[in-house]
């Protein structure tokens, strides 16, 4: 696992990342869905034979670049129940589940609330009755998410709703929020996917199922609609109670001001954009670089020289600043990001910053 997060990074996060590795053996697919299998058991075999040049000191294949394959996808989802919050995952009822069979890991999902969820009820186990409460739906893309997992059946019970129709809406892939403090209004959404402005999205989807496929273009438009209505990222922070870096080292210095110059370049992500560098807090820390991500997240950078397990302070700084930058920003946690920056980072550090979310890049000298 070690050797494909290092020298196949792209590979093993599309292959689900520490999710997916957390067991053995690796699930890689099912023959339900037989392209999908063969596109990552390639996929797998790719990651080993890149993990065998390297340690054998030959050539590398090509980076691997999940974007040309990236598959983009809309849902809708009726508002949370009162008193929960809205989720991730696309759901698909039984009898629909073949929407969802060319859905793969990596593939991102944008999630519509309804105004109103379908009036049902629920029994609980003394056999009482009583219907579901909604939350105000937002009508409107609320999110997007990102799929960590294939579709499986989940424990649930067929749902019987007052017009004496059931759903059993049993299939779920796992995902993850990427975004959830934009919004997108029904009537911008309805002109994007090329609809008529009063078009209710009810019966939405392939086999009215919910869920849609859409091309990239649509995709890049929702973006830039999400982003737009996205307050910018703060580029200074509040007066600090203490001076400027001081101390620093010119090979520090100038890692720091390579990332920054050019950061989709010198960490291999494209997309990232410089926000800020030696950002102020109020508590007297200051975080290396801020930089923003593809899709509007937030990074805290820590830059080192080298890094291993005599001295964590970069790692435990790594963590920090994003959760500091949260409450400046106003965002949630779950759009920040974390990167550890240095010339050299021990694999024991590496293996510490898996559990902990923090991303590893190690930049020649």
């Amino acid at each position: 696992m070690k050797g494909i997060e290092s020298h196949a990074k792209s590979a093993y996060d599309e292959l689900g990342g520490g999710i997916a590795f957390a067991n053995w053996p690796l699930l890689i697919g099912s023959t339900a869905a037989p392209e999908l299998l063969l596109d990552r058991l390639f996929l797998y075999a790719f990651a080993v034979e890149q993990v065998k040049r390297a340690r054998g000191g030959h050539i590398l294949l090509p980076i691997w670049n999940p974007e040309a394959r990236r598959r983009y996808w809309l849902t809708v989802h009726w508002p949370p129940e009162t008193g929960q919050a809205s989720d991730p995952y696309p759901y698909l009822a039984e009898g629909t589940q073949h929407v969802g069979q060319d859905l793969g890991v990596g593939d991102l999902v944008w999630i519509f609330e309804s105004k109103t969820g379908r009036d049902r009820e629920v029994e609980e186990m003394d056999g009482t009755k009583h219907p579901v409460v909604y939350e105000d739906g937002r009508r409107g893309v609320i999110g997007l998410s990102q799929i960590v997992g294939q579709f499986r059946t989940i424990d649930v019970r067929p749902e019987t709703y007052k017009d004496g129709t059931e759903k059993w809406w049993r299939w779920q892939a796992p995902a993850r929020f990427i975004r959830t403090s934009g919004f997108i209004p029904h009537e911008k959404v309805n002109e994007i996917l090329g609809y008529s402005p009063t078009h209710s999205l009810r019966g939405f989807g392939t086999a009215h199922s919910g869920l849609l496929e859409i091309d990239q273009q649509k995709h890049g438009a929702l973006l830039s609609a999400y982003l737009h209505g996205t307050q910018r990222l703060p580029q200074a922070g509040p007066p600090s109670r203490q001076g400027g870096p001081g101390g620093e080292g010119p090979e520090h210095r100038a890692l720091k001001e390579k990332i920054a110059a050019n950061p989709a370049s010198v960490l291999g992500e494209s997309g990232l954009t410089h926000v800020a560098t030696e950002f102020g807090f109020q508590s007297g820390d200051r975080a290396d670089i801020i930089l923003g991500d593809a899709f509007g997240r937030f990074i805290g950078v820590e830059v080192e020289v080298e890094v291993d397990l005599a001295d964590l302070s970069g790692v435990l700084q790594a963590i920090k600043y994003p959760r500091m930058y949260t409450l400046v920003a106003q965002r949630p946690f779950s759009e920040g990001r974390s990167f550890l920056v240095a010339h050299k980072i021990s694999d024991e550090v590496k293996t510490l910053c898996r559990k902990y979310e923090v991303e590893c890049f190690e930049v020649a000298r």
